[in-house]
């Protein structure tokens, strides 16, 4: 795991990084096969919001 303001070179920080997204994405599919899978859909508000974000 990341170690607070630790001193590690940027090939040591994305393995790292690697093997955390490789256990999420494991996490993920193992969730997916055991149930249905929800799509979660933007609400409005969430939608207004990317819409404001892109006029400033």
């Amino acid at each position: 795991m990341l170690k607070e303001n630790s001193q590690l070179t940027d090939e040591e920080l994305k393995k790292e990084w690697d093997s955390i997204c490789k256990k999420i994405r494991t996490a993920c599919r193992k969730s997916i096969e055991e149930k249905p899978v929800i799509v979660i859909k933007p609400t409005s508000h969430s939608l207004s919001y990317y819409k404001r974000r892109e006029i400033l």
